[in-house]
């Protein structure tokens, strides 16, 4: 009996031991989370001070860093929390089944095995209550990186954008750029041409807020996209009436001049050098001029000619450089700064008309120019070439739709 007294309390002294231990490592985890989470914080605090930007009269500030750390010292801390909660749930488990023991001493195997038993159900219980706790604090970080309240920057952001919107709301939506100006750092920008799938702009917020279609001249709001706040003014919805231009033109390009190969061992003396640069332009001028008077004959054979849109037509399959040959060099539905500088700008002559004709000089080379006409309005062009891209895509689409696809491990190996 004696013995099995001291053996008893041995069992009894190591599972107190196993109490103690478990509340010491819990502790020391807590004591370092809590030092981990000091550390980001300081560090949060830093990243927050260097990330300060100003823009548009909207001060740019980046709070994901202070939100993400914030988040993470929730998700270190609640852990910690309930590791010490478990470890008090064990303790109280092992000194009931130490008294069960005590009680009935001759079932004290059966008594230890059903308080090891109960000590995994409480460790697995734990483990599944920490996964959960961790899982809460993630989708806690994910929320945090929208809040706002320890972000000082964002605060004057948001006050100077408040006061900009109130002022231009007094001067009944005029007057935005003027008061920007009051307003360090302040970005102005302003677009009388904007369209949906181009605004100029970066932020998806404004764009929706433009072409909402309940916008109505005169609308002010404060939009807010991340970190930067836009104060906007809406002033009319249009359609571009602009016109857009139907050419023929046929494209001589010079010959390109090929670079003089020099040896890898070979240096040139700057005389050498500059002979050789001497050469190249002047090579490459002899090309262009040989260009210039290709397409001066093919202007020529037209007047001599027919000299009517269809006989242009037909050299520029013969002549053309460019890649509509097969079209006869027809452009249709070119917009107002569309092409390069020279060819625009004789396009959109206003005194151009239709049968006008010239050679214009280029980057690309010497163009040989008939002008149509006039084409559509700017905005019926867009819906033509929208339309027409979407059925293209559905004609294509269509013509594969019910394929069926064999590969053959011969053929590839070959690819």
């Amino acid at each position: 009996a004696d013995d099995a007294d001291a053996e008893e309390a041995d069992d009894e002294s190591a599972d107190a031991d196993d109490v103690t231990d478990s509340d010491s490592n819990a502790d020391e985890n807590a004591d370092e989370s809590a030092s981990e989470n000091a550390d980001a914080e300081e560090a949060d605090d830093e990243n927050a001070d260097e990330n300060e930007t100003e823009t548009g009269g909207v001060v740019e500030a980046d709070r994901s860093n202070s939100g993400a750390n914030q988040s993470d010292e929730e998700t270190t801390a609640v852990p910690a929390d309930e590791a010490d909660e478990n470890a008090d749930e064990a303790d109280n488990a092992d000194e009931s089944a130490n008294e069960n023991a005590d009680a009935e001493e001759a079932d004290d195997e059966s008594a230890d095995a059903d308080a090891d038993a109960d000590s995994d159900s409480d460790a697995e219980e734990a483990g599944d209550a920490d996964a959960e706790a961790e899982e809460a604090d993630d989708e806690s970080a994910d929320a945090e990186t929208e809040e706002t309240r320890d972000n000082p920057y964002r605060d004057e952001a948001l006050e100077k954008a408040d006061a900009m919107l109130a002022r231009l709301r007094r001067h009944n939506g005029n007057d935005l750029e003027a008061i920007s100006e009051d307003v360090s750092d302040a970005v102005y920008n302003a677009d009388d041409k904007a369209s949906y799938e181009n605004t100029g702009y970066t932020s998806q917020v404004l764009a929706d807020w433009l072409f909402d279609e309940d916008r109505e001249a005169g609308d002010t709001d404060l939009l807010e996209d991340g970190d930067i706040f836009y104060v906007v003014v809406f002033h009319e919805r249009f359609r571009d009436e602009e016109k857009t231009v139907k050419i023929r033109h046929i494209l001589i390009t010079p010959e390109e001049v090929e670079e003089e190969e020099t040896a890898d061992d070979e240096e040139l003396t700057e005389e050498e050098q500059a002979e050789r640069d001497a050469a190249r332009e002047a090579a490459e001028e002899a090309a262009k001029e040989t260009a210039k008077e290709k397409a001066d004959e093919i202007y020529q054979e037209w007047k001599d000619g027919d000299a009517t849109e269809e006989s242009f037509a037909a050299l520029a399959k013969e002549y053309t450089d460019d890649s509509n040959g097969d079209q006869g060099g027809l452009y249709e539905r070119v917009y107002d700064g569309q092409m390069v500088t020279e060819f625009n700008d004789w396009c959109f002559d206003p005194d151009r008309k239709p049968g006008d004709t010239d050679i214009v000089e280029t980057t690309y080379g010497y163009h040989v120019m008939y002008y149509v006409g006039d084409d559509l309005p700017r905005w019926e062009a867009q819906v033509f070439d929208d339309l027409k891209s979407e059925d293209y895509s559905n004609w294509a689409e269509s013509l594969s739709a019910d394929a069926v696809i064999t590969r053959h491990d011969f053929g590839m190996r070959f690819v």
